[in-house]
């Protein structure tokens, strides 16, 4: 088995070396979190004495011209002299569909001569290597490595191309597996480093009214090297700067009370790529100015540094009574169903939260609004009036 510093650099040769036209490329590529990588042998078309390169410009223009793909549908090729070549410019995270495979794979295609059944020793090594930087780089483990035969398939009705992945014969899946032991000794994946910039927040510049709610556009850029995906431990949110209680929560909106997401499902922000996010806020029942700070996190609750911006908003006054929570022995205040201690609990609020009075009962209760059409009594000992 090699050894780990056989593996140290990996050179990999940029599209520039193969002098190839960009200009072709004139669909938009998408992205994708690709978990698996797949290893495909192309085999020198029958009869042609091609160099490696001109082999690569002509998978290429055939790919691009020919078969309508946004770029060639492979991420990296391999030559069997053991050079690798960068193949989508996209990178890792291109989206290449493949029918009966996972399609959320990284494509290596290796470039093998007409009469071969495996690789190349030249080209094994350089495959080893390849997938350690893979696999430790997107954190994909040793048996989420597979090898395939991919052939383009051209649907005559739409005229659209994509790969089929059928069965391969030969010594390649035999030699894949030394290659997964290799990844597997050599696994130790990296975590994926994020940069955002805070480009601009809007909030509203007119008065708002206690219980609106208000959009607030946050304006980010991605100017990390790797894109940023919903759902995983990359996602975006926003957090209360104290961690404390916010005032402007919104109930089955925000993450938590102090917390609230910034992407929706499916959202995604390429490298380099400013995007303007709308942010559901509550408005709360507090007059005047009206000022909290947030920074953003990841899923995994890091706080992602230089992200610190500020939501501002001027809040009208309003007619109706206003109350406030006051300090209890037990740190909550019960909100019952009736004008009763003896009535059944509603729900639990916390001492500072605010809520509009409907009306005074005649046991030392008022009912408040607990929003969401929810009226509920809270003992008249431990509210206060507020204006």
């Amino acid at each position: 088995m090699f050894s780990l510093n056989l593996f140290a650099k990996v050179d990999i040769s940029s599209r520039d070396e193969l002098g190839l036209d960009e200009s072709l490329r004139t669909q938009e590529q998408e992205y994708t979190l690709n978990e698996n990588i797949l290893i495909t042998p192309l085999f020198l078309p029958s009869g042609r004495d091609l160099q490696p390169e001109e082999w690569i410009r002509g998978l290429y223009y055939y790919s691009v011209e020919r078969l309508g793909f946004p770029d060639v549908p492979f991420h990296y090729i391999i030559t069997y002299n053991g050079k690798i070549y960068k193949g989508n410019e996209v990178g890792d995270e291109a989206k290449i569909d493949i029918v009966d495979a996972d399609s959320n794979s990284i494509i290596i295609a290796y470039l093998a001569k007409e009469e071969d059944v495996n690789f190349s020793d030249q080209g094994k090594v350089a495959l080893d290597g390849l997938l350690i930087e893979l696999a430790n780089k997107n954190a994909i483990e040793s048996d989420s490595i597979n090898i395939a035969n991919l052939r383009f398939k051209l649907n005559l009705a739409t005229k659209l191309s994509s790969l089929e992945a059928r069965d391969i014969v030969g010594g390649w899946e035999e030699t894949l597996k030394d290659s997964r032991a290799q990844v597997k000794a050599n696994y130790s994946p990296l975590q994926r480093k994020y940069h955002i910039e805070v480009v601009e927040v809007k909030a509203p510049t007119v008065k708002v009214k206690p219980g609106e709610t208000v959009i607030i556009e946050l304006s980010l850029k991605n100017s990390g090297e790797s894109s940023i995906y919903s759902g995983t431990n990359a996602e975006l949110l926003a957090s209360k700067k104290d961690d404390k209680l916010s005032k402007f929560f919104m109930n089955n909106v925000w993450a938590s009370q102090s917390q609230v997401a910034i992407m929706s499902e499916g959202d995604m922000m390429k490298p380099n790529e400013t995007k303007v996010f709308q942010l559901k806020f509550r408005v709360p029942l507090y007059f005047g100015k009206q000022t909290e700070n947030f920074n953003i996190e990841n899923g995994l609750g890091e706080k992602v540094d230089g992200t610190d911006f500020t939501v501002t908003m001027e809040v009208d006054q309003i007619s109706e009574t206003v109350v406030e929570i006051l300090e209890t022995e037990t740190g909550y205040l019960n909100i019952r169903k009736a004008d009763s201690g003896n009535s059944d609990v509603l729900q639990r609020v916390s001492p500072g939260e605010r809520y509009i009075q409907k009306k005074t009962g005649e046991y030392g209760y008022v009912q408040i609004d607990l929003g969401e059409g929810v009226l509920g009594w809270a003992s008249q000992k431990y509210v206060k009036k507020v204006n």
